[in-house]
Parts: C-alpha cells; sequence; structure tokens
C-alpha cells in the first residue's frame, strides 16, 4: 500500500511539463523572478540563499474525517468532526537561479523506500508516466564509477546503484523548446550505509542555471 501511495503522490507532485501548459512547473515559468516564485509557491519555504530556494513538500498532515448523519449533539452544540494524520511522501522542492532569473527546478524524494528494487520500479513506472505524458520517448543513460564493469542490463542489480557504484539517468531534452527534463537514481553520498537517491531535474533552456551549480545538485541530490 505505501508503494501505490508513494507512486500515486510522485504522479502529482512531479508532474512533467505537458504540451500546451500555461506555466513550466507548479505555476512557474522560467525567467520568473525569485520575488515572483516565492509569491507563487505555496509550498513550505525552509531554506533560501542567494540563487537558491528550497521548499518541503509533503509530511504529516490533519486530515479531517467527515461524519455521517447530524454532527449535532442535541444540546445545541455541534460536534467538530475528528482529525486524524495523513503521512505522505516528503520530498525538497529546490528552485534554482541565475542572475535573478528561473533557471533549474529540481524536486528530490526525500522519503526513504524499504528496497533498492522500490527505487528501480518507482524510477521505471515515472518513466514511462512522463514519456506517456509528453508523447517523447526518453533517451537512457548508465554511469559507472571508474573500473566497474559495464552491466547487460543496467536495471538488472538495484543494489548496486544503492551502494554507489552505477547511476541510471533517463532524459527528454528541450521539450516544447523550454525544458531539459532528466530523471536520475543514483546512490547517496556520505551516507554511513548504502542508499539510493530518486531526483528530478527541470532546466530551462532559454535561461541556463551556473554550469558550476547545475553540477554539484546533480552530483548531490
Amino acid at each position: 500500500m505505501k508503494k501505490i501511495i508513494m507512486l500515486s503522490a510522485l504522479i502529482i507532485l512531479l508532474a512533467s511539463c505537458g504540451r500546451g501548459d500555461k506555466h513550466d512547473l507548479r505555476g512557474v515559468s522560467w525567467g520568473m523572478s525569485k520575488d515572483e516564485v516565492k509569491k507563487t509557491e505555496t509550498a513550505e519555504l525552509v531554506n533560501e540563499s542567494p540563487d537558491v530556494l528550497t521548499y518541503r513538500l509533503g509530511g504529516v498532515t490533519k486530515v479531517e474525517i467527515e461524519g455521517s448523519g447530524d454532527s449535532d449533539t442535541g444540546d445545541g452544540v455541534e460536534e467538530t468532526p475528528p482529525e486524524v494524520e495523513a503521512i505522505n511522501p516528503e520530498y525538497d522542492l529546490v528552485y534554482v537561479f541565475n542572475n535573478d532569473k528561473l533557471s533549474m527546478i529540481v524536486i528530490h524524494l526525500r522519503d526513504k523506500l524499504a528496497s533498492p528494487s522500490d527505487y528501480m520500479e518507482l524510477f521505471r513506472e515515472r518513466s514511462k508516466i512522463i514519456s506517456e505524458q509528453t508523447g517523447v520517448k526518453a533517451r537512457g543513460l548508465a554511469s559507472y564509477d571508474e573500473g566497474e564493469e559495464t552491466a547487460a542490463d543496467p536495471y538488472a542489480d538495484p543494489a548496486s546503484i544503492c551502494s554507489g557504484e552505477r547511476g541510471l539517468r533517463h532524459f527528454w531534452p528541450e521539450l516544447d523548446k523550454r525544458t531539459n527534463l532528466t530523471l536520475e537514481l543514483d546512490g547517496k553520498k556520505y551516507t554511513p550505509d548504502p542508499e539510493c537517491n530518486i531526483s528530478m531535474f527541470y532546466e530551462s533552456v532559454q535561461y541556463p542555471a551556473d554550469p558550476a551549480l547545475s553540477e554539484e545538485l546533480h552530483d548531490l541530490l
């Protein structure tokens, strides 16, 4: 059940750049200033630096449970509908600017999935959904650490990805001539135990991000 919820949330939150959309992603457009993005984005702002805004999506939220019948207790006092906590997947939503123009958006899954196979399944399902939404087939790339053997099937051993031996990347270049979209699955860096990392990178064609900052984010997220 958790896997189904996780995938459903990704379908909603990691919405790809559809054809004919008024905005590029989440109500914002490439080239917007940082102030314009802050006025548009409704998620929780958790960190701000000169060229980066980081928001938090998901987590524990209160959900009101609708009761049946009359909510009046009979003495003229209405009952408050009960609430329960809903645990949604958590994501980092990162807006990147170059000369105060929005140039890159990264959506990074913070939650840890149960197994490397779950990450692989999520990666492949999400890639399929993006291709269906955009009408563009993904281009694939597998990267390997120096000295590692090239696998006959780079999808066959998800554990080797979590351990950092290799990584997978699917990309859709210049969607609508506006956006380079990349889905990446690799191993998290600087963690004591092997753990997978999955992120989506939306990069503007017209307003490219600073190459050094872009490389750093691709490396860390």
